[in-house]
């Protein structure tokens, strides 16, 4: 909270903290389900290769 002070965001015209948080979430779940389809196929085998994986994005 203290950050968003800092960074101005509850000054920021239409910011809506809930809607803000559900987005986070949102990404969240995305990136679960694409990490688990990933495991799923093979693509990443343990967490040495996804840190491989994620350093050539």
């Amino acid at each position: 909270m203290l950050l968003r002070k800092k960074l101005s965001i509850f000054d920021t015209r239409g910011y809506n903290e809930k809607e803000h948080n559900s987005l986070i979430q949102q990404k969240r779940g995305e990136y679960l389900k694409t990490l688990t389809s990933m495991v799923e196929v093979g693509f990443v085998k343990d967490y040495g290769n996804l840190r491989e994986v994620l350093f050539k994005i």
